[in-house]
Parts: structure tokens; sequence; C-alpha cells
């Protein structure tokens, strides 16, 4: 009975894993860069080197090497990071951020150099 159960379980779940992979959203990629951040010898915010395209509505950050804290601005803006305002981000963990297209990014060292990483997506 047990066994019956578990089975009803599993399939339940696996129907509702395809149900939600059947709705997840398909970004192209569009473009991609890279940035260099770190504390040599106090951490300072970094700009990403190129604004966004005007095509952009949404970057994948993935960070390697170190811990940081990014924020996001509109054309023409510089995005202003700090501990406390910044959006924390874990090592090797991608995120993905709606933004405005011609935006631009900042990232704050969290406490050791690393590299970020970003892809530009559009739907």
């Amino acid at each position: 009975m047990m066994k019956k159960i578990a089975c009803l379980v599993l399939l339940l779940g696996l129907g509702i894993g395809i149900a939600r992979a059947a709705n997840e959203e398909i970004y192209a990629p569009l473009a991609s860069q890279r940035a260099t951040f770190g504390c040599t010898p106090t951490c300072a915010a970094t700009q990403i080197s190129n604004a966004f395209g005007a095509q952009t509505e949404w970057v994948r950050v993935v960070l390697n090497g170190a811990t940081a804290f990014i924020s996001f601005g509109t054309s023409g803006t510089t995005p202003i990071v700090t501990a406390a305002t910044g959006i924390y981000m874990p090592v090797e963990v991608p995120a993905l951020f709606r933004v405005s297209r011609n935006g631009t990014m900042r990232i704050l060292a969290h406490s050791a150099s690393g590299t970020a990483f970003i892809t530009e997506l559009s739907k």
C-alpha cells in the first residue's frame, strides 16, 4: 500500500514539474560582457563597460570568485551601489533581472576580487 501511495505522489510531482516547465519563458541571448571587480586595497564600485542594448529586457548575472552587491540604472545614469542598497549576489548562482533598455549596472565587491558575467536577454 505504501509503495502505491509513494508512486502516486511521485507521478503527481512529476506532472506538476512538467506543467511548470511548459510555462517557463524562453529568452534569446543578445550580447554578453564581463566585468572584474575587487578590493585592492579597498572595495570600490565598478561600472560595466557597455550600457545594455536597445533590445535588452533582462540580464542574467553570474559571479565568479567573490560575492558582491549590484545595482541597475537607466540610460544615462550611474547606478549607486552600497552594501546597504545593493542586491547581494552569491558566487556561482545565476540570477535574472528585468532592466531598462540602454541601462547599465554597477558592482561593489563584498570582500575579495571576482568577475561578473552579464548576459543580455530578450523574449
